[in-house]
């Protein structure tokens, strides 16, 4: 019990959206992770019942931060999908993403590379080469 351990749950909750899904459905298992107290799950709850409009919007405003930061660790990355398909990719990695812990931005930006190869092979199945050219 510590504001160490109830900033972690709160973090995982803004990140990783389906532990946000999970915390405003009702599903709190993901929490057992963190030790927390019975106060800073009632706290926790509390921030629930408040609004999810508002936690969606931070959410939403980290989701932006965290990719700003990244797109400034892969430029060139950045430059070869273009602002559309970098914001769609993004979005989808964050979407998808289940986090234990918030990663560093060195950590966001590689799991992100290794994310974008099967984004890219998604949806271009019949061009590997922007698969290749990608990974390089």
């Amino acid at each position: 019990m510590s504001a160490r351990d109830f900033q972690q749950a709160l973090a995982r909750i803004l990140t990783d959206a389906g532990a946000r899904e999970s915390f405003f459905s009702g599903d709190e298992s993901f929490l057992a992770a963190y030790p927390l107290s019975t106060v800073e799950l009632a706290n926790l709850r509390e921030i629930r019942l408040q609004s999810r409009k508002g936690f969606e919007f931070f959410a939403e405003l980290l989701r932006k931060k965290r990719g700003a930061k990244v797109k400034a660790l892969l430029p060139l990355t950045f430059a070869l999908l273009g602002e559309h398909l970098w914001r769609q990719a993004w979005h989808e990695y964050c979407d998808t993403l289940r986090l234990g812990t918030v990663p560093t931005v060195e950590a966001d930006a590689s799991q992100f590379g290794a994310f974008l190869e099967h984004f890219v092979a998604r949806r271009s199945p019949f061009s590997p080469v922007f698969g290749e050219i990608l990974l390089y």
